[in-house]
C-alpha cells in the first residue's frame, strides 16, 4: 500500500494505482478504504469494468449480494469477455441459492479462461451440489492438472470418491492434499473416518486428533469410541 500510495500522490489520475491499492486494502479488510479507492477510479473512468469488478467482489463478501451483482453486470457488460466477472458473478448467484445461473457463468468463464484451475475448482463444487459426481470429478480433475498443488481439488474429489464408496482413491487424495497442505484439518478429519471405517484405529485416532488440534473435530468422538 506504501508503493501505490507514493505512486497516487505524484500522479494523482493514475487510475490503474487508485484500483491496484483498492483491492490491497479489500485484501486487508479496510473495506472503506478500498471502496473510496474504487469509487474514486469509476468516477476518473466510468467505464473501467475491473473497477466494478473489484468492487463487487467486496460487496458480496459483505454480503450485499444486490449491489454485487449490479457492480458485476457492468463489469461484463463493459468487458464481455472477461472471466473473472463471470466466474465472480457465479459465486454471488450461488450466495443466492441461484444454481442454474451459477453454473452458465461459470461454463462462460471456462470458455473464456480454460487455462484457470480456480474456475474448474468452483464449478466442480457446483456439481457436487447437484450429485453430478463423473463431471465433478472431471473439473477437480483439470483444476489438479492445471495447478498440481491444489490440495482443495484433491481434498473435494477425495469427497466425492467417499461418497461413491472408493475408500482407496478417496485415501489417496486425502493423503496428496495433506503432504500439499500440512495443516489441512478437513483432510486430516475425513481419512481419519476412511482409517476408522477400514478398522485401522491407531491411524484414524490419531489423524482424528490432529483434525481436532486444528479446529474440525467430528471426526474425534467415533475415533474415541471406536479407541475404547
Amino acid at each position: 500500500i506504501a508503493h501505490y500510495n507514493e505512486v497516487v500522490r505524484i500522479r494523482p489520475n493514475l487510475i490503474l494505482s487508485y484500483n491496484k491499492r483498492g483491492i490491497a486494502y479489500a485484501r486487508l479488510g479496510q473495506y472503506p478504504q478500498a471502496f473510496d479507492d474504487l469509487n474514486k477510479v469509476i468516477a476518473l473512468k466510468p467505464d473501467y469494468a475491473d473497477a466494478y469488478n473489484s468492487r463487487g467482489l467486496i460487496y458480496h463478501s459483505l454480503g450485499q449480494h444486490k449491489k454485487a451483482l449490479e457492480d458485476l453486470n457492468k463489469a461484463i457488460a463493459l468487458k464481455p469477455d472477461g472471466a473473472e466477472a463471470y466466474s465472480n458473478r457465479g459465486n454471488v448467484y450461488l450466495s443466492l441459492g441461484q444454481t442454474q445461473k451459477a453454473l452458465a457463468d461459470f461454463d462462460e468463464a471456462v470458455r473464456l479462461q480454460p487455462d484457470n484451475p480456480a474456475i474448474y475448482f468452483n464449478r466442480g463444487n457446483i456439481y457436487i451440489g447437484l450429485a453430478q459426481y463423473q463431471r465433478a470429478i472431471e473439473d477437480f480433475n483439470q483444476a489438479i492438472s492445471l495447478k498440481p498443488s491444489y490440495a482443495d481439488a484433491y481434498n473435494n474429489r477425495a469427497f466425492i470418491y467417499l461418497q461413491l464408496g472408493n475408500y482407496q482413491q478417496a485415501f489417496d487424495d486425502y493423503s496428496q492434499a495433506i503432504s500439499i497442505k500440512p495443516d489441512y484439518a478437513d483432510a486430516y478429519n475425513n481419512r481419519a473416518f476412511i482409517y476408522l471405517s477400514t478398522g485401522n484405529i491407531a491411524a484414524g485416532c490419531r489423524d482424528a486428533q490432529k483434525a481436532c488440534e486444528r479446529g474440525t473435530c467430528s471426526t474425534w468422538q467415533l475415533a474415541t469410541e471406536k479407541g475404547d
